[in-house]
């Protein structure tokens, strides 16, 4: 019990802290409720700017990346290499299309570009 009435101090501190700062966002600011239908972003400023740019081509860059991954599962610079887009347009595409629960992953790891493990994804097989 006392653990998590630390944790939960220590939260409400941060939001307070991060409130001060001009770093917490007001609820009626944030599209909670667009996300992954929408691309999602972080900070405020530039990456909303970043969100609604892109907006207008998501649809088209998830049904391009199911495309890729319904041949062969693949990692998301596997699937940016044979889109020959840049992988900034693709890891998110792949983020959507997992919480949409449209891929999942295979268990599977493969090196990226940079060398470190990713995830393998593949189409998510639907139950009857």
């Amino acid at each position: 019990m006392t653990a998590w009435l630390c944790a939960g101090l220590y939260g409400l501190l941060l939001l307070f802290v991060w409130a001060a700062l001009g770093l917490a966002k007001r609820a009626d600011d944030m599209d909670l409720f667009d996300y992954p239908n929408q691309p999602g972003f972080k900070e405020y400023e530039t990456a909303k700017a970043a969100a609604e740019a892109i907006a207008p081509n998501t649809p088209r860059l998830r049904a391009a990346c199911l495309r890729v991954i319904a041949r062969q599962p693949a990692t998301p610079d596997e699937v940016a290499q044979q889109l020959g887009l840049s992988i900034l347009s693709i890891r998110p595409r792949i983020t959507e299309l997992s919480k949409l629960k449209q891929i999942e992953d295979t268990g599977l790891r493969r090196p990226n570009n940079s060398g470190r493990m990713a995830k393998v994804w593949r189409i998510k097989e639907t139950r009857q």
